[in-house]
Formats: structure tokens, C-alpha cells, sequence
């Protein structure tokens, strides 16, 4: 169990470290990651429709 949460842990740094690096080539400092991650990941929990598809066939949600 320890060694799980040691290599989640490992995992979440070195990711961090990623984003870190990817906005700091974008040019974004790197005091504004922690937020700019968070908000991001916020933002993709709502689902704005920008565009409806018609189709004259209704489609049921069937389980799989």
C-alpha cells in the first residue's frame, strides 16, 4: 500500500513537472501553473455546446 502511494506520488511530481515545463515554454510563469492547472481542469468539467448536430434518426442510449 506504501508503495502505491510512493509511485502516485512520484507520478503526480513528475507530471507537475511536465505541465511546469509545457507553460513555461509557452511563455507563463511558472507562480501561475498551480492555478492555471487547476483552472483547466475545472473548465473541462463543464460542457458548453457550441454546435447541435441534427439527425432525423433518434438515437437511444442502449447500455453495453
Amino acid at each position: 500500500m506504501l508503495l502505491a502511494l510512493l509511485l502516485v506520488a512520484l507520478f503526480v511530481l513528475i507530471e507537475a513537472g511536465v505541465i511546469e515545463y509545457a507553460y513555461g515554454k509557452l511563455g507563463i510563469s511558472h507562480r501561475y501553473v498551480p492555478p492555471m492547472h487547476l483552472l483547466t481542469l475545472g473548465g473541462a468539467c463543464i460542457n458548453i455546446p457550441v454546435y447541435r448536430l441534427w439527425s432525423e434518426q433518434e438515437v437511444s442510449a442502449q447500455p453495453c
